[in-house]
């Protein structure tokens, strides 16, 4: 007879940048329910200081956490970066310092190399050094 054994695992930090867009509030909507992982900040610029169920009503029972602004990002686990295009790219040094992980739902590093990514984007990278350190790859197949 075989036994089975349970470990528990303390839960991950996790920010989400750029929360108050679809992307964003949708990986809210799918954390929040997540065992392993504890919501430690969302950001919104726009709506910083606000619950979140102002923006994603659909969130309304499931939360009371507030928007903060990026400025106030704190250190934690892992940061998802759900902004527009261009804008992960230009401030990835900034997130570096806050987290040891970082998933980054726009295409800023989707590409693994700088011509690559000016042929399809039609404008430089402005960090290429970062390009060959981040793995494309498709959410069901990465276990958190």
């Amino acid at each position: 007879m075989t036994q089975s054994v349970s470990i528990s695992v303390p839960p991950i930090s996790v920010s989400i940048v750029g929360a108050s867009g679809y992307g964003g509030g949708e990986l809210v909507r799918l954390l929040l329910d997540h065992p392993n992982v504890h919501i430690h900040q969302v950001t919104s610029e726009r709506f910083a200081g606000k619950p979140v169920s102002k923006v994603h009503p659909n969130l309304r029972k499931s939360t009371s956490i507030k928007f903060c602004a990026i400025a106030e990002l704190t250190n934690c686990d892992l940061i998802f970066l759900s902004l527009p295009h261009g804008h992960a790219m230009n401030s990835i040094e900034k997130y570096r310092a806050l987290a040891p992980r970082i998933v980054d739902l726009s295409g800023d590093f989707r590409l693994n190399n700088a011509a690559s990514f000016e042929r399809f984007y039609k404008q430089p990278h402005t960090c290429p050094e970062y390009l060959e350190q981040f793995v494309y790859a498709y959410p069901k197949s990465i276990a958190i």
